[in-house]
């Protein structure tokens, strides 16, 4: 009797799966790659891995070999799948701030070479949005006065991981930074305003990708470690 063989493209396309994934984490993590390509690299090899982990055990349930190839298909679906699994169900917005009425206003990000041709006027779609899920972000209250709150927000920031400060003009009030996530090397703008209060000064911060449209929380999440930064430091 013959036995019946895997035709080699299916193999090969079983390794490609993993392949692709790996040279996606490595690309970006190795700033090789644009964080987007590297990231849909990432992606194109979970979905063909879990699709094909799915023709693999199809195959197994009528007696064939699993074989090595599946194997690397199976590690690419499992690595895909818990990844997204790990994801925050965050709403599909990519621009968070602690005042929807008057977001604060990027003023040297917008002179940033990667930033230039941007639209950085806030999308009043994501007002409704951010409501919904975050009406804990909000504009924060200190009874320092502004030269004081400026010092402790620039102390906080320079105290963020990953956090490189861009400008910091005290007779303004403003101190913009940039943040860039740690594996695929994504990058958002982040203005911080500091104005004076009625009884000290009000402290609102907007954080905003510059790629996609959805940040999967990262932005939200960067505002209030901040905002705990800056009230470990004491008011």
């Amino acid at each position: 009797m013959a036995i019946q063989t895997r035709p080699k493209w299916f193999d090969r396309f079983g390794v490609l799966a993993l392949t692709l994934m790996l040279v996606g984490v490595a690309g970006g993590f190795l700033r090789l790659l644009p964080p987007m390509t590297a990231f849909y690299l990432f992606a194109l090899g979970g979905f063909l891995s879990s699709a094909m982990t799915l023709a693999y055990l199809a195959r197994r349930l009528r007696g064939r070999p699993f074989g090595a190839a599946g194997a690397c298909a199976l590690l690419g679906a499992l690595t895909f799948g818990g990844t997204l699994a790990l994801q925050p169900d965050a709403p599909p917005i990519n621009d968070f701030t602690t005042s929807l009425d008057d977001p604060p206003r990027y003023d040297h990000a917008r002179t940033l070479p990667a930033n230039l041709g941007r639209d950085f006027r806030y999308t009043e779609d994501f007002r409704s949005i951010q409501e919904e899920c975050c009406s804990d972000l909000a504009p924060l209250q200190s009874s320092r006065n502004p030269q004081q709150a400026f010092a402790t927000a620039l102390r906080a920031s320079e105290a963020m991981p990953r956090w490189k400060i861009t400008s910091a003009v005290e007779a303004d009030g403003r101190i913009e930074a940039v943040a860039e996530t740690e594996i695929f090397g994504f990058r958002d703008d982040i203005v911080i305003r500091i104005r004076e209060g009625d009884q000290g000064s009000v402290i609102d911060i907007r954080s905003r990708s510059r790629d996609g449209r959805g940040d999967i929380g990262a932005n939200a999440a960067r505002i209030r470690t901040w905002t705990r930064e800056f009230s470990r430091r004491g008011d």
